[in-house]
């Protein structure tokens, strides 16, 4: 059995909101095979973003569970507002 968990590489992204001028962050993540996911436009709390984002590339979290993961993160964050 192969234990070894590949390398993900973590980038954010930046998009600035031509509708409200908000610097917009989201989630790239990129493997050995080229681009595992992503997802732009996220939040404007870039902090927010950053947090999700580490919880992504731990080695136990499977790319297919990405968009779910964000999907629940930014409905907490929305009603917590």
């Amino acid at each position: 059995m192969d234990n070894h968990t590949p390398e993900k590489h973590l980038n954010l992204t930046e998009d600035l909101s031509t509708e409200n001028l908000i610097m917009e962050y989201g989630i790239s993540i990129s493997g050995s095979d080229g681009i595992l996911f992503e997802c732009r436009s996220i939040s404007d709390d870039k902090t927010f973003v950053e947090k999700l984002a580490a919880l992504l590339v731990q080695p136990d979290v499977s790319p297919v569970h990405y968009a779910d993961i964000i999907e629940d993160a930014v409905s907490e964050q929305t009603l917590c507002i």
